[in-house]
């Protein structure tokens, strides 16, 4: 069930109908109500304020005939201009972050504005023939106007709103918020549990079986694996007696049939067991962040290739990207990665998790960027910069190492690829600063080079 609403919601609030239809909703709703009232109370609000007394029932009906006419105008307008706006981005950014724009509670208001607009005048339209013919339905054509005016200011926010979200900084800075986001989500804080119900194999008293018969649980279909409701399949593991081991994690590809855990028991898994087990895996058509880290770094680390790449030339962009992505290591840096290992209370392991670690979610960030920064040397100096500040925050011996890793990767990268004598100099400085500041030999690799 779990499993189901994580998915449902990240469905539900990345797609471009879920607001605008909830407004459509409120309109109808709204002009429902109105004409209700003002077929109780006629003429109610004139007879005390003269001036918001609305003109003849025909003149109102034209009026709202003139409304609806603008604004199915509008919203065909404000679709092509997010179409193209769209188009622009993913050509420049790449396709995968258009998801940035649909999530964008402000574009779906915008949206929505104009189809309720629509709605509530052409349903307030209609209604007006339940009146006499020299009644006019007051409170439902002050509505109108109100509607209408709000749509003029919006449709203004909304050309300055998409003139600023489609420049690349905005757009960056989008995605790195989203990454934080999802780090904030998957890992806890330091002095906070990291499951209420699980326990954590230190490694040094795992208690794994080592005979027993192995089992797989296996894909019903092709697509992402989205989610894993993990205690779930701890509790199944517990009532059953298992020791299950997962083979995919959240953002790999899996194909009909293919391998999703492995299951070990003394007895033979039945197959309600086996099915229960893989409805703890949920499939989609597209990667979410949900579950997946790496698909919001993989945004960044696209936005960063192809500001890199000859066709573009952007440095400045791949250096912004390379800041979002310092921003949200920092951050995991400050917390906790989920266990691997999860045993019961009795201290028997009961399920083991394909998991990326600290060193893992590095190597996504920046291999890429250093393979495809070759010898610029603007990229390469602030991607050593970004991740000697990274390490000034580092949280153990294992999160320096992976951070040396890299720096000691684009030193070496510089060295081979970076001709100019004052550029290298630049990087080697840079290098024996990190060093120092984290304890690391870098004389020797100097003086061997």
């Amino acid at each position: 069930m779990l499993s189901w609403l994580a998915t449902t919601w990240e469905y539900l609030r990345t797609s471009f109908w879920m607001v605008p239809a909830i407004m459509a909703l409120a309109a109808i709703g709204a002009a429902s109500m109105l004409v209700a009232v003002d077929n109780a109370y006629p003429e109610a609000l004139s007879s005390r304020i003269n001036w918001l007394s609305p003109p003849k029932p025909e003149a109102s009906r034209t009026l709202l005939a003139a409304l609806v006419g603008a604004m199915i105008t509008v919203v065909s307008v404000v679709f092509s201009m997010t179409i193209v706006s769209l188009t622009l981005a993913a050509q420049q950014l790449g396709p995968r972050l258009l998801r940035t724009f649909t999530v964008d509670v402000v574009n779906q208001a915008v949206l929505g504005t104009f189809v309720a607009t629509f709605l509530y005048c052409l349903l307030t339209l209609w209604m007006v023939g339940l009146f006499d013919a020299d009644v006019v339905p007051e409170l439902s054509m002050l509505g109108a106007l109100a509607l209408a005016v709000a749509s003029v200011g919006v449709l203004i926010f909304f050309i300055h709103h998409m003139s600023q979200s489609i420049q690349a900084p905005a757009v960056v800075f989008s995605v790195g918020r989203e990454l934080l986001h999802a780090i904030n989500a998957m890992y806890p804080p330091f002095n906070q549990s990291p499951g209420d119900d699980v326990k954590r194999s230190d490694g040094k008293e795992r208690l794994e079986p080592t005979g027993g018969r192995i089992h797989t649980v296996c894909g019903w279909r092709d697509g992402y694996l989205q989610y894993v409701d993990l205690n779930r399949m701890l509790s199944i593991a517990k009532e059953h007696n298992l020791l299950v081991q997962t083979v995919k994690r959240p953002g790999h590809f899996v194909i009909d049939c293919e391998e999703l855990a492995e299951v070990r028991s003394d007895q033979s898994v039945s197959d309600r067991v086996q099915q229960e087990l893989a409805a703890c895996f949920v499939l989609g058509n597209r990667r979410t962040p949900t579950q997946d880290v790496e698909f919001a770094v993989d945004q960044l680390v696209e936005v960063a290739l192809r500001a890199l790449s000859p066709s573009l030339n952007d440095p400045f962009t791949a250096m912004q990207a390379i800041d979002q992505l310092g921003a949200a290591l920092s951050q995991l840096s400050q917390r906790q990665i989920p266990p691997h290992e999860y045993v019961d209370e009795a201290g028997d392991l009961r399920l083991v998790v394909n998991a990326t670690d600290f060193a893992g979610i590095v190597d996504a960030m920046f291999h890429q960027i250093r393979q495809s920064a070759q010898g610029n040397v603007a990229v390469l100096i602030h991607l050593m910069e970004v991740l000697g500040r990274v390490a000034n925050k580092a949280a153990n011996a294992a999160e320096l190492d992976a951070i040396w890793k890299h720096v000691d990767a684009v030193f070496r990268q510089a060295e081979n690829k970076v001709d100019a004598a004052l550029d290298l100099e630049d990087v080697r400085q840079r290098y024996k600063n990190i060093a120092a500041m984290i304890g690391r030999d870098a004389e020797g690799v100097l003086s061997s080079r």
